[in-house]
């Protein structure tokens, strides 16, 4: 009937907006929460290919709509106070102490190498861990190409992203 539609619609939407508040919120902690919208952006994409109804499709692009709304009021506090401190509403804290140099190709690339091997080394715990994991990587994306897109844009993309930044040149065997 039509109003189960609309409550189910109103509950779509106000999940939608939790999540995006959540999100948002995360990235005001963490800016690397950001990365979360690679996979969600797969999810995204994956479920516009099996919707066949326009309306379903409508009700999806809403509920994104939502949540990115949801996002932008969990972010605006952060935002405001770095456009009164820093000038700007994209500017950190961080760009005062330089340490944003490190996310560079010029950087990352003589250290990649590095920073693999770091990953399997003795006291980081990842000595089996992190080739199994590529191993599972594998076969998921052989045997399911969808789930296998979503865990590898949730896995890699953070994985480059701290190999860039945390194995600092100087440090170990570089």
């Amino acid at each position: 009937s039509r109003k189960s539609r609309q409550a189910g619609a109103m509950r779509g939407a106000i999940r939608a907006a939790c999540a995006g508040a959540l999100l948002g919120y995360a990235c005001s902690i963490r800016y690397t929460a950001a990365l979360a919208l690679l996979p969600l952006g797969v999810l995204v994409l994956q479920r516009v290919m099996m919707l066949r109804a326009r309306r379903d499709k409508l009700a999806l692009v809403r509920d994104l709509v939502v949540m990115a709304v949801g996002a932008w009021v969990a972010l605006l506090p952060l935002l405001t106070y770095q456009w009164a401190s820093f000038g700007s509403p994209l500017s950190t804290g961080y760009g005062l102490t330089n340490e944003s140099a490190a996310f560079s190709w010029r950087w990352f690339v003589p250290h990649a190498t590095y920073a693999l091997v770091s990953l399997n080394l003795p006291g980081y715990g990842l000595v089996v861990l992190f080739p199994l994991a590529f191993v599972w990587l594998a076969y998921a994306v052989a045997r399911d190409r969808g789930r296998g897109l979503f865990l590898g844009v949730w896995i890699v993309p953070p994985l480059l992203l701290y190999m860039a930044y945390y194995w600092i040149p100087g440090e170990g065997k570089d």
